[in-house]
Formats: structure tokens, C-alpha cells, sequence
């Protein structure tokens, strides 16, 4: 009797998972289909990423209010995030970025990306625990807790901003920055957290005592897991790219794409595995991968590749977003308005103090047209969202830590208003500003995506010395060894028009 009550529970168990699934991929398909419609009626007031947003807080009440359901766990789980989600997400990043255009503004971007993301974290948690102070609760928190807090809100996402300059057809120059700044961005938010935490275990150690010995083991430590990862990444990317240009997996194309998946995984693994960063690890691998393995593919494979990681892409990027609106009812949550109100002040405000000073900047060696525009900060300033990053990051916070849970719900929170807020203000800046150039080509500029050529109208400014003498290495000495020299390929693409042009002519003249 015991046995068989077991089995009927359990078999209702396994049928309430069961309907738990279907309802989160009936969420994920209303999420696609809404962003469908967006992009087909060009509604730039809403963001998709918004949109997966509220759809998931709907289900999230109405699963509230299932009695069966409302004692089940919709939280979003960090692990999910960091071994599945994330890794596809910035690693087709790597794969699909505009590398000329990256390349060319490297100096701005990681001004940008590494400078401006430590000293957004540093503004962020000096607004944030000097405001602190004049809230009796929130005093037990030291200066390295909102050190911590700010480095995880210093960890922009913004998704919608980029899908909305890609169907307004934002300025390249303005794109590029914004694209480049935020998938570097991560990389550096995410090592700069994981210094800080360690930073603290080792604070804790000698019981509180602030040594100089542990300042410089994390300055260290920062620059391990940067330099290191990167290193990584691109010793992977190489040996993958050697590979399939010795040997004939080209002849069969899913093979190609498999073993790409694999060293990307098995780079991601190894870097997280020793103790580095492996989103800083496979985005580069990412991009070497583009750089030379692209050109090693078959040309199956080369077309395969872009549309099946943007489609891997685009679903992990709607699954987080859903799942962020199905955590806003979770049981056992403190909420504080008060902080939560000064976070989102204070992320504002820091983004602010980090886009003009940097600018101005780097405004005194970009001349021209190739200057960045009071207009172009004040959308940068917007395009400052944060997201699924920020939160899984809040997760992974350290138990020990007072008042974690506050910190988690307040960065929840600021998440979804600056995805609901600025992601709404993207599309009516871009028109105010006059960045936005719809209607003046076919609106298919989506610049993240497919080839080097998207930009190609734009005049290439003469490369400096760095960037020159490497250019010269990569071409005479590394592509012909990892890849098939880019000549030799141009000249089988036009081999290759020239011959369909023919056939179709041929076919023109048979009928």
C-alpha cells in the first residue's frame, strides 16, 4: 500500500514538472512571437527583451495563484545561467562582432569597457554607502560590500538598445561603441567581482586587518584572470582553427560546427576549471574562431554557423529575460525601497559620471566626424541597462555576506527598471538625437551579425603603428598557417558569382 501511494505521488510529481515545462516554453514561444511583431510593425516603445520581461511576470502571478504551483521554485538559477545560458550568448558575441569596426575603435572601447567599468563600480558604491548611511538598516553594510554591490551593477546588458539601433540603423560609430563596450564590459564586471570577493575572503582571513600584501595579491589576480583568460581563448581558437585546416572535417559540415561547440565549451570549462574568467576566455576564443576558422569551413558550414549561433543566441538571451519576470514573486525576499531607490540613482548618476569625463577624454585624440557627440554620450548614457548578468552575479554572492538577500532583490529590481525604462527611451532618443538613420537603406542593419562588410561604406581611417605592424604579422605569417589567405578566398567567392551568374544566364537564354 505504502509502495503504491509513493507511485501515485510520484507519478503526479513527474506530471506536475511536466506542465511546469510546457507553461515556460508556451512563455518562451509568446516572448518570440512578441518580439515578431514588434520587429514586423518597427514598435520601438517596447524593447523585446521588455516584453519577455512582462510576459513573464504574468505567468509569474498566474502561477501565484495555482494552488499547485505557487510553493515551486521559478528562481533563476546562477548555474543554468553560467554553464549554459551564458557561454552561448558570448561566445556568438565573439563569432558575429564586426571586428574591423572593434578594432578600429579599441582604444575607445576599452577606455570604455575596462576604465569605465571600474570607475562606474567605484562612483556606484560611493553613492550607494554614503546614501546608505542616512538609512538605520542598511549601516550594518562596509564600504567592500557596496564595493562588491557595484562592481555586479557596473555589469551593463544592453540587448534591447542594440536590437533597436540595429532597425533604426543607429550611427555605426555610435553602435560600435556601444556593441564593443558592452560585450567587453561583462568580461571585466565579472573578473573585477570575482577580486572583490576574494579580496574579502582573504580580508576576513586575518580577521578584518586590511593588508597591503592582499592589495596587491588582487590587483594580481585581476590581472591573472584577464590576461590569462585571454590568453586561453585565443590558444584555443588557434588550435581549432590549425585543426580543421589539416584535415578534412570539412567534408563533413555538422562535424565542423560540433567541433566548434565543443572547443568552445571545453574553453569555457578549462578557464572557470583553473581559476580564471571563461566568459573573457570564450569571447575571444569567439573571435579568433571568426578570424580563422571561419575561412577553414566549408562553405555549408560558413553559412550554418552564423544563422545557428544567432538562433542559439536569441533563444538563450529570451529564456534569461523570462525567467527574470517569472523571479519577481519569490518567497522569502526582503525588499527595501529606500536602497532600491538609491541604486537606481546611483546607477544613473555613475553611468553619467563615466560616459562624459571618458569622452571628453578621448575626444582630444578623435577628430572629425569620428568625435563622439555630446548626442551620442546621452544615448550611451541610456544604453547603460543592466541584466541577466547582473542578477546571476547577485546570486553568487557569498553567504557569509549580511543582508545578501536585500542586495539580490534590490539589484533584481533595478534590472527590470532600467530593461523596462531605458529600453524604452532607446528608440525615442535615437529619433531626437538624429542618430538615427531609418528609412535611408533597407533597415536590414543589423550590424551585429553575418559579415565584415555590413559597414563597409565608412571610409577605413589609416591604421596605427600597433595595429599596423600586427595586421602585417597576421597576414604574412599566421593566416596562411591557420586559415587559407584572404585573397585566395575572395578570388573562390567571385570564382564562385561569376559561375552562378552563368548558369542563371544560361538558364535565362534556354527559356
Amino acid at each position: 500500500e505504502t509502495n503504491l501511494c509513493d507511485r501515485i505521488f510520484k507519478d503526479d510529481m513527474i506530471e506536475l514538472v511536466d506542465i511546469q515545462i510546457l507553461a515556460i516554453v508556451s512563455l518562451i514561444f509568446l516572448s518570440f512571437v512578441a518580439g515578431h511583431l514588434l520587429r514586423t510593425y518597427n514598435i520601438s516603445i517596447l524593447p523585446e527583451s521588455a516584453a519577455a520581461v512582462i510576459l513573464g511576470a504574468i505567468y509569474a502571478v498566474i502561477w501565484f495563484f495555482i494552488p499547485a504551483f505557487n510553493n515551486k521554485d521559478t528562481d533563476f538559477s546562477a548555474d543554468s545561467f553560467f554553464l549554459v545560458l551564458l557561454p552561448i550568448i558570448i561566445f556568438e558575441s565573439g563569432y558575429s562582432v564586426h571586428r574591423a569596426r572593434l578594432f578600429r575603435n579599441i582604444g575607445s572601447i576599452l577606455m570604455f569597457a575596462v576604465v569605465g567599468t571600474m570607475v562606474s563600480a567605484v562612483v556606484m558604491a560611493a553613492i550607494t554607502f554614503g546614501l546608505s548611511r542616512l538609512n538605520a538598516d542598511l549601516v550594518q553594510h562596509g564600504i567592500l560590500d557596496f564595493l562588491i554591490f557595484g562592481a555586479i551593477m557596473s555589469a551593463t546588458d544592453p540587448v534591447a538598445t542594440l536590437a533597436i539601433f540595429g532597425r533604426q540603423n543607429a550611427d555605426p560609430t555610435l553602435f560600435s561603441l556601444v556593441f564593443g563596450e558592452s560585450v567587453l564590459n561583462d568580461a571585466v564586471a565579472i573578473t573585477f567581482f570575482k577580486t572583490l570577493v576574494s579580496f574579502r575572503e582573504s580580508i576576513h582571513a586575518t580577521n578584518g586587518e586590511f593588508t597591503a600584501g592582499a592589495f596587491f595579491e588582487a590587483i594580481g589576480s585581476f590581472l591573472l584572470l584577464g590576461l590569462g583568460s585571454t590568453l586561453i581563448g585565443v590558444v584555443f581558437g588557434a588550435i581549432t582553427a590549425l585543426i580543421l585546416r589539416r584535415t578534412l572535417i570539412k567534408h563533413h559540415p555538422p562535424m565542423e560546427i560540433l567541433f566548434i561547440i565543443s572547443f568552445a565549451y571545453a574553453t569555457y570549462v578549462l578557464s572557470d576549471g583553473v581559476g580564471l574568467s571563461g566568459i573573457v576566455a570564450i569571447f575571444f576564443f569567439g573571435i579568433t574562431t571568426r578570424h580563422y576558422t571561419y575561412y577553414n569551413l566549408s562553405d555549408t558550414s560558413k553559412a550554418g554557423s552564423m544563422w545557428l549561433f544567432t538562433a542559439f543566441k536569441e533563444l538563450a538571451e529570451t529564456t534569461v529575460f523570462c525567467f527574470l519576470g517569472l523571479s519577481i514573486l519569490q518567497e522569502q525576499k526582503a525588499y527595501n525601497a529606500a536602497l532600491i531607490a538609491i541604486a537606481c540613482f546611483a546607477c544613473l548618476l555613475s553611468r553619467f559620471l563615466m560616459i562624459s569625463p571618458m569622452s571628453f577624454l578621448l575626444n582630444l585624440k578623435r577628430k572629425g566626424n569620428d568625435r563622439i557627440t555630446m548626442k551620442m554620450q546621452i544615448v550611451m548614457w541610456n544604453a547603460g541597462l543592466r541584466g541577466a548578468v547582473a542578477y546571476a552575479l547577485s546570486l553568487r554572492l557569498p553567504e557569509s555576506m549580511p543582508g545578501r538577500a536585500l542586495f539580490v532583490t534590490t539589484i533584481h529590481a533595478v534590472v527590470i527598471f532600467t530593461i523596462l525604462v531605458h529600453g524604452s527611451l532607446t528608440g525615442p532618443l535615437l529619433s531626437w538625437t538624429g542618430l538615427s538613420r531609418a528609412g535611408q537603406s533597407d533597415g536590414s542593419a543589423d550590424y551585429s551579425h553575418l559579415n565584415d562588410s555590413s559597414l563597409a561604406p565608412l571610409a577605413a581611417p589609416k591604421k596605427k603603428k600597433i595595429h599596423g605592424f600586427w595586421s602585417s604579422l597576421d597576414k604574412k605569417y599566421l593566416i596562411p598557417f591557420l586559415s587559407y589567405p584572404r585573397d585566395v578566398y575572395k578570388q573562390e567567392q567571385e570564382e564562385k558569382e561569376r559561375h552562378l551568374a552563368s548558369e542563371l544566364q544560361d538558364t535565362s537564354l534556354i527559356d
